[in-house]
């Protein structure tokens, strides 16, 4: 196997949703999801709001979560049923909470579907197996407000650029989702300094 080289994979960009997308459907999720279902309009506003990955989320504990500080310690993965005492990357964080993120994180505890775990799927009254039911929502969602189609862990890659064009500090934002800030620069550059890509091209039409 010595002799057998690894064959070239191409990274695709992240796809993020855009503000206004995202806003769209956590309005959707709010006013056309009732009863237990309204869980996933606070899962997803976390979802946008922290950077979480999927997995991490469906492992988060309430003891993870510093009321006091605002911050949540992300630091396993739930994957299949199955916890791991670590992330997908092998490194585990402190992200802090803006309004909205600790908003839903009160709502969440005002519902209290469990005092372990923070993330409960409605349908079966346990710790989330996969991904799938919050995902299907977000489907549902994509599909009544017309926006474009994109996986569910995009919430992800929008949070990540929605912080960067912001003009948030890149060692920040690179510690708030667990990447390196080499990583993140790799990921994520064209994203690093908003509208300013498109001024320095346009110098190129000056005659």
């Amino acid at each position: 196997m010595a002799m057998i080289k690894n064959k070239k994979v191409q990274s695709g960009l992240p796809d993020p949703f855009t503000r206004a997308e995202m806003n769209a459907l956590l309005n959707w999720l709010d006013k056309n999801l009732t009863d237990k279902d309204h869980f996933y309009y606070w899962y997803f506003e976390v979802a946008f709001w922290t950077g979480c990955r999927p997995s991490e989320l469906n492992a988060l504990r309430w003891k993870d979560i510093d009321w006091f500080n605002g911050s949540v310690i992300i630091n396993k993965s739930r994957v299949r049923g199955v916890e791991k005492q670590v992330t997908k990357t092998h490194t585990a964080r402190e992200v802090y909470l803006n309004d909205r993120s600790k908003r839903a994180f009160e709502a969440l505890d005002a519902m209290k579907l469990s005092d372990d775990y923070v993330m409960i799927c409605p349908e079966t009254n346990e710790p989330f197996y996969n991904e799938k039911p919050a995902r299907m929502r977000l489907i549902e969602a994509m599909q009544s407000t017309r926006v474009r189609h994109r996986p569910a862990y995009n919430a992800r890659h929008t949070y990540a650029t929605m912080l960067l064009m912001s003009d948030v500090n890149p060692v920040f934002v690179a510690n708030q989702l667990g990447h390196s800030l080499q990583m993140l620069i790799k990921r994520y550059g064209r994203w690093l300094h908003g509208d300013q890509n498109k001024l320095e091209i346009s110098k190129l039409n000056i005659e």
